[in-house]
């Protein structure tokens, strides 16, 4: 929850970037390279989006999402990537398969990113505001990636499958994973509180 507040802050200066910035700092906004974390999170979300794991969200839907990451009792509806993947294999027991290579790469890319981004806090660089929405971001698509996950293996809990077991520990590692992502937006956004306290 500490986050939050900083959350928002960055979605207001977002949105406000327009009219409050200074010609100046406008062009130095549009010239500065994203980092390693930033990119790191952004290729994370692409390939979520990119293997129909989630949707791309629209501004709101993201906003709800985030509202779902803290704790609220319903999230967004992920049930289109179990439809998919049953329309795609039909066979109990190749959807099976294909349902925990996702969760393996899923699990992989996650683990890389998060990898990355203990490296990110251990150096000297401060996070920016770009590192924060976009990890954020990262870890929003991560937890609707394990809902579409959790949905998908629920076609396998309700056929009675054997295999259904072998995913459930496949997602309980994948969501540790997903734990790992959310302590470290926290330490991130702290990185970033710091560096804009210095500089202000």
């Amino acid at each position: 929850m500490r986050y939050l507040g900083v959350l928002g802050a960055i979605l207001c200066l977002s949105a406000c970037a327009t009219v409050t910035m200074q010609p100046a700092s406008m062009t130095t906004s549009l010239l500065a390279k994203d980092s390693a974390l930033t990119k790191d999170a952004k290729s994370f979300t692409k390939l979520a989006q990119k293997e129909g794991w989630v949707e791309k969200s629209t501004a709101m839907e993201f906003l709800q999402s985030r509202i779902f990451v803290e704790g609220a009792s319903v999230g967004p509806d992920q049930t289109g990537y179990a439809d998919e993947l049953q329309k795609k294999h039909p066979k109990l027991s190749v959807y099976s398969d294909a349902l925990r290579a996702d969760i393996d790469l899923a699990h992989t890319e996650l683990a890389a990113l998060n990898a990355g981004a203990n490296r990110f806090l251990a150096g000297e660089d401060q996070a920016s505001r770009s590192d924060v929405a976009a990890f954020e971001e990262a870890l929003v698509t991560a937890r609707l990636a394990g809902m579409s996950f959790e949905q998908a293996n629920d076609v396998l809990v309700q056929s009675a499958s054997s295999d259904a077991d072998r995913i459930r520990q496949s997602l309980d590692a994948y969501n540790r994973e997903v734990d790992q992502t959310r302590q470290l937006i926290e330490t991130i956004a702290i990185s970033w509180q710091a560096g804009t306290a210095i500089t202000s």
